[in-house]
């Protein structure tokens, strides 16, 4: 009965939300002054895959997996129904207020990797995933200094897709984050907490006396700090040129900029929640000033964008340093490092046949098909984590504080029960190697979006490439942090992933088509994912469509 109710809850909110959106674009008005910046959104997504094999880019037999294949066939697909709202400075380039709210209709996980669509119904019932707000939040943004508190996704990475900091990877974050910038200097900060709900399968880690899930008596909090501060260099500050994309003003490059950040990014979780000031203080290292210990790691980004159409960016991660090799006393542990580099390419593609076609299609009074320039863009990534990143637990501490929340897991809270683990400080995990670019040759309007009556055409060719070298044992869950001599020289899994999606859009209506090929170890698939799509986009804010 509770899931039927649900159901029809959602329903009839999906209807009003898809009304409210439809009227919302009748009483807009593209040419009159408006005074405030809204945009409202509806997506309407069904999603079909067939598969040659159900195969998984982790061992179906692992016990503790890394998240890779959640991530792929459950995070990524799209929901069935998309609703957000945006004002003020929830809108990128707009200062002030702001406010932002999403509801997305999707199935609830049950450990299906290979449903075949994202209808909300499994073995002849709704599944609806009850946790339907994943973004919540308010804003206040000026042009040096700006707050936000509530759920929302947030992304400290800057260019790079599989960084080692705070991601849009992450479902949401339930935080307070703010940022400062005083001439080429910045402080970007962010407090998150995250549910500690075990694992919706029983995989977790073990738990010392004091320490607890959400449904023992004495529950932890897990909080998650980082604090990150950055100089930039270059012609003009991103503060003083900022980017209508630019979300956050503070992230941002104009070209020729180049910047330099290093970040303080800690787990902290106490023996019966006994926090302290220190916990929370930014630019203090928390593995030295603190009176209990944390899971603190420093992260260290280079970035470039030396023209328009070219970025460059690179980071080094550290969880651990063992100092022994200078002659400092230290612990048996080794040094926990990670790397990530990535270059992103955009830019405008002349085609000469086609500008003269246009032309002459727009002498004769015709429209065109190509009525905007064609655009190329691709993202090449490289990046590797030691088999023990994210792993500090406190296992050997002084005094014998033995606390394994501290590991960089985050737990998205199930509505059946349970959450689903997540690696919080890479995209795949510990002891993993990858390759990962993709791109795309866009023309015309390659995303579906209907605003005033506008008639738009666009198409899409692309391409994804996927390669992972996988350390089998090594997880965020049981890996041994000290003494451990097995993990390292663990057996290897390598992986591939390759698709070729093609989109073609016109107006709300957008339909993608992706077949791909999986390689797991020797073993081979093929998927196709076929997807339409029917978006309306409302509002006086017109500086970018997402």
């Amino acid at each position: 009965m509770k899931q039927s109710i649900d159901l029809r809850i959602v329903i009839v909110v999906v209807v009003l939300l898809a009304a409210i959106a439809q009227q919302g674009i009748a009483q807009t008005n593209p040419s009159s002054v408006q005074n405030a910046s809204w945009r409202l959104s509806f997506t309407a997504t069904f999603d079909e895959t067939s598969r040659s094999a159900n195969l998984l880019l982790e061992n179906a037999s692992k016990q503790y997996k890394n998240g890779i294949d959640v991530q792929r066939n459950y995070f990524s697909r799209p929901p069935l129904a998309d609703f957000s709202i945006e004002a003020g400075s929830a809108l990128p380039g707009v200062r002030g207020f702001g406010v932002a709210a999403r509801v997305a209709v999707k199935p609830e996980w049950q450990g299906d990797y290979f449903r075949s669509d994202n209808l909300p119904f499994a073995n002849g019932a709704t599944s609806v995933e009850g946790n339907l707000f994943s973004r919540s939040v308010v804003y206040w943004k000026t042009r040096s200094a700006g707050i936000a508190f509530g759920r929302d996704r947030v992304d400290y990475n800057g260019i790079l897709e599989g960084g080692l900091l705070s991601s849009s990877r992450i479902p949401w974050y339930d935080a307070l984050r703010g940022y400062g910038k005083l001439g080429r200097f910045s402080l970007d900060s962010i407090i998150a907490t995250i549910p500690a709900v075990k694992a919706w399968d029983g995989n977790d880690v073990p738990l010392e006396p004091g320490y607890g899930f959400e449904t023992d008596k004495t529950p932890t909090t897990i909080v998650e700090a980082m604090s990150k501060i950055t100089w930039t260099f270059g012609p003009q500050s991103s503060g003083d040129k900022e980017s209508a994309g630019a979300a956050w003003p503070a992230s941002s490059l104009s070209p020729g900029q180049f910047s330099l950040s290093a970040a303080d990014h800690a787990m902290l979780a106490r023996y019966n929640n006994r926090f302290y000031l220190t916990d929370l203080f930014p630019l203090i290292s928390r593995h030295q000033a603190s009176v209990p210990q944390t899971n603190n790691s420093m992260v260290l980004t280079a970035a470039w964008q030396p023209f328009s159409w070219l970025a460059l960016s690179v980071q080094a991660g550290f969880d651990d340093i063992n100092l022994n090799g200078i002659g400092v006393s230290d612990t048996a542990t080794p040094t926990i490092d990670a790397y990530v580099l990535g270059a992103r390419f955009a830019a405008p593609l002349k085609i000469p046949a086609a500008q003269k076609e246009q032309k002459a299609q727009e002498k004769r009074g015709l429209s065109a098909f190509n009525t905007e320039p064609a655009v190329i863009h691709a993202y090449i990534e490289a990046g590797s984590t030691h088999w023990l990143w994210g792993n500090y637990d406190g296992s050997q501490a002084q005094p014998n504080d033995v606390n394994y929340f501290l590991r960089f897991i985050y737990r998205y809270p199930r509505y059946l029960g349970g959450s689903i683990l997540l690696p919080l400080t890479s995209p795949y995990g510990p002891g993993v190697r990858w390759i990962s670019s993709h791109g795309e040759i866009a023309f015309g309007r390659a995303t579906g979006a209907r605003q005033a009556g506008a008639s738009r055409w666009g198409f899409s060719l692309g391409y994804r490439l996927l390669f992972l070298d996988l350390n089998t044992e090594a997880n965020l869950i049981d890996t041994k942090v000290y003494n451990n001599t097995t993990t390292e020289n663990a057996p290897r899994s390598y992986n591939v992933l390759a698709s070729i999606p093609i989109s073609l859009t016109f107006g709300a209506l957008c339909g993608t088509i992706e077949p791909a090929y999986l390689w797991h170890d020797g073993q081979s698939a093929f998927e196709l994912e076929m997807s339409l799509s029917y978006r309306i986009l409302a509002g006086t804010y017109t500086g970018t469509e997402q």
